[in-house]
């Protein structure tokens, strides 16, 4: 086993083990704005690092064509997505749920 190899399981498990993160983020948050800060985490890092441990499993010019060309579809419609969500949510009236520090509501002294 190379290092090559070695490092392309790592990326692997990293975004394998960021995306479980993020799905059990996904169950323990209640806020619509919180499951969307953590949905953006899994597709813009975990798929990330899947998408390049596979390319370094195979690399070829085909792949790393592939790889940047499904990196940048999955981040671009993760930002599109959230923006939506978020427009969704807000145009709804959700609240945030058990908020602990609202920083528009701090008096600043000047």
């Amino acid at each position: 086993m190379d290092a090559l190899t070695i490092i392309a399981n790592i990326l692997v498990i990293l975004g394998a083990v960021n995306l479980a993160v993020c799905g059990a983020g996904m169950l323990y948050f209640r806020d619509v704005f919180a499951r969307m800060s953590v949905l953006g985490t899994a597709s813009g890092f975990g798929v990330s690092f899947i998408v390049i441990g596979a390319f370094l499993l195979d690399p070829s010019w085909w792949n790393a064509l592939v790889g940047v060309a499904a990196v940048i579809l999955l981040i671009g419609t993760s930002a599109i997505g959230s923006t939506l969500i978020a427009r969704s949510a807000l145009l709804r009236g959700n609240r945030i749920v058990d908020q602990r520090f609202n920083e528009a509501e701090v008096e600043t002294t000047s």
